[in-house]
């Protein structure tokens, strides 16, 4: 045997009982498997609109207004807005608080109003005498960009089915602490002023 084809066997044979395979030197081409997670994105647009809304949750309201539907008699709806579930406000809440959809609106006078420090008077009159009567102020959470901002507040009266004929005057105080603390919140200062509209009246309000 010649020696080239000596050494060419022992190679094999060293192969063998080592437990190497002898593969193929030609590339050897995978099935590339594309992925396609479809990666959804949701995509808040904020758009600029003037205003800034932010969340009261100082006293949220603990009841709303009931709305029922009346049928008239050409077979059409008429819908009646009612406070029947309550006035839709916390009447034991002294502070700004949030709006519920419907709330009480029982009428009545607003004889004066003013701001002194934090809080906020209001002088009022109304139909009644034989019943308690509930006041709540209330806040949409929306301030509207101007300089100051404005918000518009709205102060719920509920008469509590009241059906006598005197007129009493009350004086009504709220706390604004919690609007003042939203617009700090909002805005990352502990100074300012806020327009406060409200009953027809505007007020500032400054802290």
């Amino acid at each position: 045997m010649r020696p080239t084809a000596y050494a060419s066997t022992l190679v094999l044979l060293a192969l063998a009982f080592s437990g190497c395979v002898v593969i193929d030197d030609k590339a050897t081409e995978s099935d590339a498997t594309s992925s396609t997670g479809d990666s959804t994105t949701d995509d808040t647009t904020t758009s600029s609109t003037g205003s800034t809304s932010v969340d009261v949750t100082t006293a949220a309201p603990t009841s709303t207004s009931s709305t029922t539907a009346e049928t008239t008699t050409d077979g059409t709806t008429d819908g009646t807005t009612t406070a029947a579930d309550g006035p839709g406000f916390d009447p034991e809440d002294a502070g700004v608080q949030a709006c519920a959809p419907v709330i009480a609106a029982d009428p009545y006078e607003l004889q004066g109003v003013d701001i002194k420090g934090d809080s906020i008077f209001f002088a009022v009159a109304y139909a009644g005498g034989c019943q308690p009567h509930d006041f709540g102020l209330c806040w949409d959470g929306v301030f509207a960009e101007s300089q100051p901002v404005q918000v518009d507040l709205e102060l719920g009266h509920d008469a509590n089915q009241d059906a006598c004929d005197a007129y009493p005057m009350e004086e009504i105080i709220r706390d604004l602490t919690p609007l003042k603390q939203a617009w700090i919140d909002a805005y990352q200062q502990q100074s300012g002023s806020i327009t406060i509209h409200v009953g027809g009246a505007t007020l500032l309000y400054q802290f």
